[in-house]
C-alpha cells in the first residue's frame, strides 16, 4: 500500500544515509516533511491533549471552497472511499495527490494513480514524480526524466513533485555523495516542467531542529523520540561525508529557483522555512516564480506573532496555497495527519488536525492546541484572515496556478 510504504520510507538511515531508489521515497514522510499520526503515548507527551474547545463565533462564516494542494493518496478502492468521506466531512472540494509516481513499465504507477483520480469524480488531480533511478543508469539522467515528465503530462499529470530525497538521500552520479538540489544534470527536468506549464512542488530540507542534538532540550524531542532516524545531527553519507546543513540545502534551493525563472516552484511546508517567515518573504519578494504551501506547518507558523503572520498572508495572498499533508490509506491506521508518531492515528487526531487548522486561518482564538502537537508542545494563535484572502489561499490561487478545478477532469485547463 502506497501510504504504508511512505511510512517505511520516512527514515533516511543514520549515521549512514541509505539511498532509497524505491518508489516510497517519492512521498513526503512524517512530520519531517510530512504526513501524519499523532504524538507518542507517554503521559507527559504532546499526545495527551484534551478535546479542542469549540472555536470562536468568528469561525461561523459561509463555507468557502477549498483545494488541498498537498496530500498523499493510494489508488485502492477502499482508500478512495475513505478520501471521499474525509473531503465531505471537512469541506474540501478538491485535492492534489503528490504521490503520482512516474509512467511506464513495469508497474505503470502513474497510470494507476491517474485512473484512481478519475474514479473520484475528478475531485483529485495528480502530480507526477521523477524516476531518480535514472541517475544510476544514465549519464543523461536529466533528459531521461524530462522525457518521462512530458509523457506524464500527456497522460494527465498537472505538476511535478520533488521530495527531500533530493539533497538528503539520492546518490550523485557514480554513487559518491548526495545528489545536490541544484545539480546541473537535473536542469533539463526543471526546464521541461516550465515549458510544459507544470508547477514544481519541491520539498527541501526538514525542520531546523532535526540538525540539533536529539535531547530533551530539542523542541522536536517528542518527534525525535518516536523517530530517532529523523535526526540529522552528526549524520554522514555512505562515503563518510557530513549531511548538508540546513543552510546549505536552502541556498541550493534558491540557486535552483534562480536558474529556472520560467518554471513555477511551490516550496512546500511554508517555503521550506516556517521557522523564518522573513526568509520566506525575501524569497517571495525576489522571485516571482516562487510560491508556497502551508502543509504540515501550521504548528510552526502558529507560534509566530499573529499580527505578523496576518500581515504576511495579506501581503502575499496571491502566492500562498492551502495544503495539509494528509496521507490517506484504506484503514484508519493508515491515515496520516501532519506528522506521524509512535501510535496509529485516531478519529480524535483527525478532528484536532482539521479543526485546529481551520481555527488558525479563520479565527482570532489564542493559545489553543496545534493541529499536530507532536511537532512541539507550544500553543498557537489564530490569524483570522478576511474572507477575501481566505478565498485566494483556499481555492483561487490553486485554480489559477494549477489550471485545474475540481470536477473538470485531471489535467484539463480550468475555466477562469
Amino acid at each position: 500500500m502506497m501510504v504504508r510504504r511512505r511510512r517505511q520510507a520516512a527514515a533516511i538511515a543514520r549515521p549512514a544515509i541509505l539511498v532509497a531508489a524505491s518508489a516510497a521515497l517519492i512521498a513526503c514522510p512524517g512530520g519531517r516533511g510530512g504526513s501524519t499520526n499523532a504524538a507518542p503515548a507517554p503521559a507527559d507527551s504532546a499526545r495527551a491533549q484534551p478535546a479542542p474547545p469549540a472555536p470562536s463565533p468568528a469561525a461561523a462564516r459561509v463555507r468557502l471552497p477549498r483545494i488541498d494542494v498537498h496530500t498523499h493518496v493510494g489508488p485502492e478502492p477502499e482508500t478512495l472511499a475513505r478520501l471521499s468521506a474525509l473531503m465531505d466531512r471537512w469541506g474540501i472540494d478538491g485535492v492534489v495527490n503528490l504521490s503520482g509516481m512516474y509512467p511506464g513499465p513495469p508497474e505503470h504507477m502513474l497510470e494507476m494513480q491517474l485512473a484512481a483520480a478519475g474514479r473520484t469524480g475528478h475531485r483529485m488531480a495528480v502530480f507526477a514524480n521523477a524516476n531518480f533511478r535514472s541517475i544510476l543508469s544514465r549519464n543523461d539522467y536529466g533528459r531521461a526524466m524530462a522525457a518521462d515528465l512530458a509523457e506524464s503530462r500527456r497522460l494527465g499529470a498537472i505538476g511535478l513533485k520533488i521530495p527531500k530525497g533530493l539533497g538528503l538521500g539520492y546518490p550523485a552520479r557514480g554513487g559518491k555523495g548526495l545528489l545536490a538540489v541544484d545539480d546541473k544534470g537535473l536542469d533539463p527536468l526543471f526546464e521541461k516542467a516550465g515549458a510544459l506549464g507544470m508547477p514544481v512542488a519541491i520539498h527541501t530540507g526538514d525542520p531546523k531542529a532535526f540538525w540539533r542534538p536529539a535531547t530533551p532540550d530539542n523542541e522536536r524531542w517528542d518527534e525525535l523520540q518516536a523517530h530517532p532516524s529523523w535526526s540529522f545531527h552528526g549524520a554522514v553519507t555512505r562515503d563518510g561525508k557530513p549531511v548538508p546543513s540546513w543552510e546549505e540545502l536552502y541556498d541550493a534551493l534558491e540557486r535552483r529557483v534562480t536558474r529556472h525563472p520560467k518554471t513555477i516552484f511551490i516550496a512546500v511546508h511554508f517555503g521550506n522555512a516556517p521557522e523564518e517567515p522573513d526568509r520566506v518573504a525575501r524569497m517571495l519578494d525576489r522571485y516571482p516564480n516562487f510560491y508556497i504551501d502551508t502543509a504540515a506547518r501550521v504548528p510552526e507558523i502558529g507560534r509566530h506573532a499573529a499580527d505578523k503572520m496576518r500581515a504576511f498572508f495579506t501581503k502575499y495572498q496571491d502566492r500562498i496555497l492551502f495544503g495539509t499533508d494528509t496521507g490517506v490509506g484504506p484503514t484508519q491506521d493508515d491515515m496520516m495527519y501532519g506528522s506521524n508518531g509512535a501510535l496509529p492515528p485516531t478519529a480524535d487526531d483527525e478532528r484536532l488536525f482539521f479543526t485546529a487548522t481551520d481555527r488558525y486561518f479563520e479565527t482570532l482564538d489564542r493559545q489553543f492546541a496545534s493541529p499536530t502537537p507532536i511537532q512541539g508542545r507550544w500553543k498557537i494563535d489564530g490569524i483570522g484572515l478576511p474572507e477575501s484572502v481566505l478565498r485566494k489561499v483556499y481555492f483561487d490561487n490553486a485554480v489559477r496556478l494549477l489550471r485545474w478545478r475540481p470536477g473538470t477532469g485531471t489535467g484539463a485547463p480550468a475555466p477562469l
